[in-house]
C-alpha cells in the first residue's frame, strides 16, 4: 500500500468551547482511494483521554484544489455528504461526522475490518454458493432501504462493498449518487466504473 506522509488530521470545532479530535492514521498508510479522494485507517486522540487502540474508522480525504474550481466535482462531494449523513441503517457504511480544514475535506467512516468484497475475492479467488447467497441477502436488503429513501447509488461495484467482518457486508461509496426528487442531471446520463458497463455502454458513456 501506497505510504503517506501525514500522521495526524485535527478536527477543529467551528465554536472553541471543546479542545479539537486528532485522528492518528495508522501505520501511515493509506487504505485506497478514488476519484474524489483517498481513504486512511484513523484511530480517536482526546487530549486529556486515554487513546482507545481498539477503535478505528475510515476517513476520506478529499483535497479541495482539486474540486474547488469544478462546480461538478465540489456539488459531488457536498452532495456525498449530504446523501450519506440521511442513511442509517445496518447495511449502509456508517456516517459518523465531517468537517474541513485550509486544504481538505474529511468525511469520518466507519471503519470495515475486511476491507471491500473486491479486496476479499483477491485473496480468496472464489466465494461458495452459501455465502454469495449471504452477502447478497443483505447486499439487497441495503438496496431496499436506499430505494425506500430514493437514493440511488449509480457506482454498486464489489470495491464498494465493505465486510465489517466476515458475516456482515454493507454498501458504502456514495460519491456518485443522487436522490431521485433531486435529480437535475440529463436524461440518459451515463456514470459509473466503466469495467461494469456492456461494450454498448462503454461507447455511449460519459465519465
Amino acid at each position: 500500500m501506497k505510504e503517506v506522509k501525514i500522521e495526524k488530521i485535527y478536527d477543529y470545532p467551528k465554536n472553541d468551547s471543546r479542545i479539537p479530535v486528532a485522528y492518528v492514521i495508522v501505520n501511515n498508510e493509506s487504505l485506497g482511494g478514488g476519484g474524489f479522494g483517498e481513504v486512511f485507517k484513523v484511530r480517536r486522540e482526546e487530549e486529556g483521554e486515554p487513546p482507545n487502540n481498539n477503535q478505528f474508522f475510515a476517513l476520506k480525504k478529499i483535497k479541495k484544489e482539486g474540486i474547488i474550481n469544478d462546480k461538478d466535482k465540489h456539488y459531488r462531494v457536498l452532495s456525498e455528504i449530504k446523501i450519506h449523513r440521511m442513511l442509517k441503517n445496518k447495511y449502509i457504511c456508517k456516517y459518523e461526522h465531517s468537517f474541513e480544514d485550509e486544504q481538505n475535506i474529511y468525511i469520518l467512516l466507519e471503519y470495515c475490518e475486511r476491507k471491500s468484497l473486491d479486496d476479499y475475492l483477491k485473496i480468496r479467488k472464489t466465494l461458495t454458493e452459501y455465502e454469495t447467497r449471504y452477502y447478497m441477502f443483505q447486499v439487497l436488503q441495503g438496496l431496499k432501504y436506499l430505494r425506500r429513501k430514493k437514493v440511488v447509488h449509480r457506482d454498486l461495484t464489489l470495491a464498494n462493498l465493505f465486510l465489517k467482518d466476515i458475516k456482515s457486508i454493507k454498501i458504502g461509496d456514495f460519491g456518485l449518487s443522487y436522490i431521485e426528487t433531486e435529480n437535475e442531471e440529463k436524461p440518459g446520463l451515463m456514470c459509473g466504473t466503466q469495467g461494469y458497463f456492456t461494450r454498448s455502454e462503454e461507447h455511449t458513456s460519459e465519465l
